[in-house]
């Protein structure tokens, strides 16, 4: 005689404790535990006073709003609950394992795709969102809408048909705190950073244990240069045991922002024993020796971000890493090795929107326009309706060429179109291109003043650009500025101010030598 199996369900008050309503029913046998469960979920939800109406709206047999496959359910399950305490590194063996139970599990499936976008693997992230949004008739309500959410923001960039979801998805469940915190996120990278903070706060006061948001709001907070309430953030999550790459890089960037080189070492410890994510934090040690001038300590850093990400099997973030090092390259005047760096990825380049997007700088800074130019058509034609890529990597990439066309005109206008989004967080780094490229265009056209201006933008953002090598060079190219317009004293204190960062600059770095000869020069 086969075994019995009785499943229960029981809804309880999470302030008090108390037992709201409970169900039971029974399955003859393992294959009929998930159609017993979801009858006692549809029996439950009536009992807590959801109307006939709205069960038969939103219920779906639970097989096929999830999977026929219990031990994938449960194992979706661990790794659902380890994405909300842990993040997405720990999260994503769970999740794999689940579909490879089930290769049709739209909401695991879902899941890494989430998981992966959080790692900064995009074009892994497309793929399995994309299967997601293609599966999504097979999911519940609530995550069809989640999965479509996810697809708008982070697959087509669609930011107006991810808002309108959020919308649909806040007014039938108002208590969920995943969508207040991507709402916030998408908010966040358009750089909406009010509203960006307002959602990620109301997705804390539902669920104030969802890791995820602290991540957030911790960057958010830094973004606004509210440096200490960033901190208090970081304590509250880790008194509530709360831990993540996100957030052990933005206290990375904090402890930068405030010249405490104990609290980088900390983080860089941390990362050192996560092999999956150790390379995002030698990324970020190769920007912060750039910054400083110590170029060839940022090429080797460099090397072993690259070496890092392909060893945990995250060739995305490899190329990625590689382009940085190749604008940096640019960005410093050593066009020679920027053409060498850039020679040697480009045919492994991802279809990853910021790759290509660095990949056309570094092109056009190196005068191979038509190259650049490329890349810009294929982006324009895969992403037309993108928020990001029409507002700010086109317009940056068009602009560019423009600049190296001797076509500063031409820049400045096109890059007019970014202003709504030129404070976005498009990028890791940071490093507000459109703005720095219209300062730019500016000081070629001869307009000291305004090129100034923009200069000056990237100056008081430092919470957003963190350690990027434009947060420096800003200072020299203000210097310029000042110098075009006449400005005499705040040029010289321009100058003064980027090569006392530059103090143990490597002496060979074309930029560094011309601000050299710059200062020195009769005023």
């Amino acid at each position: 005689m086969g075994s019995q199996y009785v499943v229960g369900l029981k809804a309880v008050n999470c302030v008090t404790g108390d037992t709201l309503a409970q169900e039971q029913a029974e399955a003859a046998n393992k294959e009929g535990v998930l159609d017993a469960l979801g009858g006692a979920a549809a029996k439950l939800r009536e009992k807590l006073g959801e109307s006939l109406t709205s069960i038969e709206k939103f219920n779906a047999p639970l097989p096929q709003a999830t999977t026929s496959s219990l031990e994938a359910l449960k194992t979706y399950t661990i790794g659902f609950q380890t994405l909300g305490q842990e993040g997405a590194a720990a999260a994503l063996p769970f999740l794999q394992h689940a579909v490879e139970l089930d290769p049709d599990f739209v909401t695991a499936i879902y899941a890494m795709g989430v998981c992966y976008s959080n790692l900064g693997q995009e074009d892994r992230a497309n793929e399995y969102l994309s299967k997601a949004f293609a599966l999504r008739s097979r999911a519940s309500e609530r995550e069809r809408l989640n999965i479509a959410f996810e697809y708008y923001e982070s697959v087509s960039g669609e930011f107006d048909k991810a808002i309108e979801t959020s919308r649909e998805f806040n007014a039938s469940y108002p208590r969920s705190t995943a969508m207040h915190a991507n709402l916030g996120g998408l908010y966040f990278t358009e750089g909406k950073f009010g509203e960006a903070v307002a959602e990620t706060e109301e997705a804390l006061r539902i669920n104030p244990n969802y890791v995820v948001a602290y991540d957030n709001l911790v960057i958010m907070q830094l973004a606004l240069s509210r440096f200490a309430e960033a901190r208090k953030t970081y304590d509250e999550a880790q008194a509530r045991k709360l831990n993540d790459t996100e957030m052990r890089k933005g206290m990375y960037a904090l402890a930068f922002l405030e010249g405490n080189v104990s609290g980088m070492k900390e983080q860089v410890e941390w990362f050192a024993g996560q092999p999956e994510v150790a390379n995002e934090m030698l990324a970020m040690q190769a920007d912060t020796e750039a910054f400083a001038g110590h170029l060839s300590n940022a090429r080797a850093l460099t090397r072993q971000a690259v070496e890092s990400a392909i060893h945990a099997d995250n060739k995305s973030s490899a190329v990625r890493w590689q382009l940085v090092g190749a604008w940096r390259e640019a960005a410093l005047g050593n066009m020679e090795e920027a053409r060498r760096e850039v020679s040697a990825v480009i045919k492994s380049v991802p279809n990853n929107s910021e790759a290509q997007f660095l990949a056309a700088l570094t092109l056009a800074s190196v005068g191979d326009n038509a190259a650049a130019g490329d890349l810009a058509q294929e982006l324009n034609a895969r992403f037309p309706s993108h928020t990001m890529v029409q507002l700010y990597f086109l317009p940056s990439m068009e602009a560019a060429i423009d600049l190296q066309n001797k076509q500063p005109d031409k820049a400045i206008a096109r890059l007019q179109v970014t202003t709504p989004v030129e404070l976005g967080v498009a990028t890791v780094p940071c490093c507000m291109f459109p703005i720095y490229l219209r300062g730019q265009a500016f000081l070629a056209a001869g307009q000291g003043e305004a090129a100034a201006a923009e200069f000056q933008k990237i100056l008081s953002h430092k919470g957003i650009t963190w350690n990027c090598l434009t947060g420096v060079l800003a200072s020299l190219q203000a210097a310029r500025a000042y110098t075009l317009s006449g400005n005499k004293a705040k040029a010289s204190a321009g100058y003064k101010d980027f090569l006392d960062l530059w103090k143990g600059a490597d002496a060979n770095i074309p930029i560094l030598k011309q601000a050299q000869s710059e200062f020195s020069a009769p005023q």
